[in-house]
């Protein structure tokens, strides 16, 4: 079955660590102060893009502009216009079987060249004015495959590719390998033009960054600029005092001497940063972009907007550690829909030490200085902040008293699980479900099991079988941790832990004496592990269910004969339980509570979390939403199925079993603690390294987290 397109990027952004201001973290109703280089910028459509179907990229060279991507019919074609988008000059590329299309760019004399792979090797196509192929050379053989990248820009007469961010490549006007930039050990995080159309490759070295112009096979010009961590999204040569203008993954930035100046985070409109996938600036002020969103493509112009414009908005806070996709995209949707609140996102992300920037924010909050919101995560529990109860709001008095909402309309026992002393001072829209499935003749007709029966189970046939992924291809350790679900040791609300038990350590000498894990893991992809179900080489699945249609999926796809959702094993019978490592909570002192509160509500009314027909999406934490999941759902099914597949649509039996499981396993929530994990990690590896016994170390475990949990929980 097919994997449903994301709505929403992955999560797993890198930090983009840029210098710039976190700003005044209190709330405001006036434009921002002078001393800030920020945009708001107004968006309109181009009409040009209606006949596309995907932009892949945006080039700018003299007065000319180049859009290139596919067109309704999955056809390669550009335009050759100018930054009026009046009129414009076409032409179409058709590649050749098994070839894939990388990249263009305008080329002097108002030719356009265009980079593919063709059987490994690298394809440079150059088209006259007319949109015909006048050229066309073969660059040769790379270490490359058709996942990689490979953007072309002009050098003159001459091309630059950038390939895979990995290394660039020179190439004459004639189609020769001039031959590779040497860049002196930096990582490259972007490519772009600057504003005298000059190649320029932005470098990465540890903590510092610099740009070079890009002369032949040389590096010239070098100029150390702030701090920059991740590569960017997409960049453009700059205009006036902005040497470079690019897109990161949380917002726009400039180049301004050697400084990154935040521009514009998008904030304002109805798309957010990591949906950008051209860019060019046209003015001062104004830039072209084109976002690739679900449905299609779009080109906007974005020019700047009048202040006065936001003068009789509130502006709300919310703090960020990392770019996050998710936060992004809901600021943009809310304030491209809400003209009484404004979201603001604070970023904290000033350093390339994580630690350092989370302190900060910890800081803040204490000292009362924090933004208006704050999304938790595992690394700052919110539980670990003495006398949370008056930092932070409790949101039951903002459900209590909202006209659209109320404690009923939850799924129940969901918010609950996330109490703390009875307040509940951190809530989040949606939640997935870890748990665990294994054929039932490896079960003998257990349907719940604890510690003792999943190992006695095992025992039975570990001759001929390993018991996880992680214990088949990981290490010892990822093996433990992944299986044993170590919450159920630990009484956070008590600010207790139960380590050093029988059970405890009998589960240590298990994993040792079955040889549970490798000292040298493998990798492995999907296809793979399904088949080792279906040849019985694993055991048990576990897997985190995000929705109704993985659930179906996981049931059907991996085992080919009965199986039962069992769960994870503790002391007392097995579990599927829902963990939560992100939340929103609003600051007591914060001047605009329900300007906050109307941003967070917000976030539990969108589509992405109840409708099975677009993007992906996951449980609802509101309870009716559970059923409109369900609504179509099989008629996803048959949307969703390869060619040669047939699923059976899901009775009405299933339906209300599959509804009643997931409101069940809500009620099992546990919020995660990436410091008890850390301490877990470093106890595992010593033990699996024969560094101490099972008792030592269930005992040293004992020690450091009831130590942690007493002084931060307690």
């Amino acid at each position: 079955m097919k994997k449903l397109k994301a709505l929403i990027l992955a999560a797993a952004m890198l930090v983009s660590a840029v210098s710039c201001s976190n700003g005044n973290p209190t709330s405001e109703t006036s434009a921002p102060t002078a001393d800030t280089d920020m945009l708001y910028l107004k968006e309109a459509d181009i009409t040009m893009s209606e006949d596309f179907k995907t932009i892949l990229l945006l080039d700018k060279l003299g007065e000319n502009v180049l859009i290139f991507g596919t067109d309704t019919n999955d056809g390669y074609m550009g335009y050759v216009t100018d930054k009026s988008f009046a009129d414009y000059r076409k032409f179409v590329f058709t590649p050749k079987e098994n070839e894939v299309v990388k990249s263009a760019c305008l080329c002097k004399f108002g030719k356009t060249a265009v980079v593919t792979l063709l059987d490994n090797e690298l394809m440079l196509y150059v088209f006259n004015t007319d949109g015909d192929v006048c050229n066309e050379y073969n660059l040769g053989e790379h270490e490359f495959d058709t996942e990689m990248t490979a953007v072309i820009t002009a050098n003159g007469e001459d091309y630059i590719i950038n390939l895979n961010n990995e290394s660039l490549l020179a190439v004459a006007a004639d189609g020769t390998i001039q031959g590779e930039i040497d860049c002196k050990g930096g990582n490259i995080l972007g490519f772009s033009k600057d504003n005298a159309d000059v190649p320029v490759v932005i470098l990465g070295y540890g903590d510092a960054t610099e740009t070079a112009q890009i002369n032949g096979t040389s590096l010239e010009n070098k100029k150390k600029c702030s701090d920059m961590s991740s590569s960017v999204i997409t960049a453009c040569a700059g205009i006036g005092e902005y040497s470079i203008a690019a897109v990161f993954y949380d917002a726009m930035y400039g180049l301004k001497g050697n400084e990154w100046v935040k521009l514009c985070d998008f904030t304002e409109n109805d798309f957010a940063a990591y949906e950008v996938a051209g860019l060019i600036m046209t003015a001062e002020n104004s830039f072209i972009v084109s976002v690739n969103g679900v449905e299609r493509a779009a080109l906007k112009r974005m020019d700047q907007r009048d202040y006065s414009e936001k003068e009789t908005a509130q502006i709300v806070k919310i703090a960020t550690v990392v770019p996050d996709a998710e936060l992004s995209h809901y600021v943009s949707q809310y304030n491209s829909a809400n003209d009484k609140y404004k979201i603001e996102i604070v970023n904290y992300g000033q350093s390339q030490d994580r630690e350092e920037n989370i302190n900060a924010l910890k800081m803040d909050i204490v000292s009362g200085n924090a933004p208006d919101i704050m999304p938790f995560n595992g690394d700052m529990p919110i539980d670990t902040f003495g006398a949370k109860e008056s930092i932070f709001v409790d949101l039951y008095s903002m459900i209590d008293n909202d006209p659209d909402l109320s404690r009923e309309d939850f799924v129940d026992g969901f918010l609950e699980g996330m109490e703390s002393n009875g307040k509940l001072l951190m809530i989040t829209p949606s939640f997935i479900i870890k748990t665990i499935e294994c054929k039932d003749k490896f079960l003998n007709g257990l349907t719940s099991w604890n510690f003792d029966q999943m190992m006695e189970s095992y025992n039975k046939i570990s001759d001929n079988i390993d018991l996880t992924v992680d214990s088949k291809y990981g290490s010892p350790t990822s093996a433990f941790y992944e299986l044993i679900n170590y919450n159920s040791f630990i009484d956070y609300d008590k600010g207790i832990c139960d380590f050093d038990n029988e059970t405890f350590i009998k589960l240590l000498k298990f994993f040792k004496d079955n040889n549970l894990g490798s000292d040298n893991s493998s990798g492995w992809d999907s296809d793979m592990i399904r088949d080792h179900y279906k040849n019985d080489v694993l055991m048990l699945k576990l897997t985190e269910v995000s929705n109704f249609l993985e659930l179906y999926a996981m049931e059907r796809e991996c085992f080919n004969e009965p199986a039962t959702i069992i769960g994870y094993p503790t002391e007392n019978g097995s579990v599927s339980y829902v963990e939560i490592d992100n939340g929103y909570s609003i600051l007591a002192n914060s001047d605009v509570k329900d300007g906050a509160w109307d941003f967070i509500k917000y976030s539990f009314f969108s589509d992405s979390y109840y409708s099975g027909t677009k993007g992906r999406y996951t449980f609802p934490a509101i309870d009716r939403y559970i059923d409109e999941q369900m609504e179509d759902f099989n008629k996803l099914i048959s949307e969703e199925q390869n060619e040669g597949e047939s699923f059976p649509p899901m009775s009405d039996e299933e339906s209300k079993e599959y509804k009643a499981w997931v409101r069940e396993s809500a009620k099992n929530v546990v919020k995660l603690d990436n410091n008890v994990i850390r301490i877990l990690w470093d106890e595992l590896n010593a033990y699996f390294n024969d560094e101490r016994s099972a008792e030592e170390t269930a005992k040293m475990i004992q020690n450091r987290v009831s130590l942690y949990v007493s002084e931060r929980y307690s």
